[in-house]
């Protein structure tokens, strides 16, 4: 599979078309772009547009890097976070996966302080 950062050399499956992909140098997570738009709201998906490293809406992908974008989808899709630990993480226990979420909704907050918080949406940090 070609990703933004090269060819992936590692895909995991996270449900729903979703994916974590990983290549030698980066990596990071692909989303639907009809799973974006019907999970957030229209000022969301702008303020996903206007991110320097991921690519979202360039095609029928929303790409999102690994370092601190990936936690927008990871967070904000429904159901997404338990995925990805069944899938990446599924040797921890109960206290560190709630204590990893504690500390990426924390790193949420720090690179995404300008996150549109828009009522009508519905959408909180789950």
């Amino acid at each position: 599979m070609q990703t933004p950062w090269g060819k992936a050399d590692s895909v995991t499956d996270l449900g729903g078309n979703i994916t974590q992909v990983s290549t030698p140098n980066h990596g990071g997570i692909r989303v639907p772009l009809d799973t974006l738009l019907n999970t957030l709201s229209p000022a969301q998906v702008l303020y996903c547009q206007s991110l320097r490293c991921s690519k979202v809406g360039v095609t029928n992908w929303a790409w999102f890097e690994e370092d601190c974008d990936a936690l927008i989808p990871l967070l904000c899709i429904p159901g997404l976070f338990n995925r990805y630990v069944a899938e990446c993480c599924s040797q921890l226990s109960q206290a560190e996966v709630n204590a990893l979420k504690a500390t990426l909704t924390l790193s949420f907050g720090h690179w995404h302080s300008a996150w549109p918080t828009d009522s009508d949406a519905g959408l909180s940090l789950r």
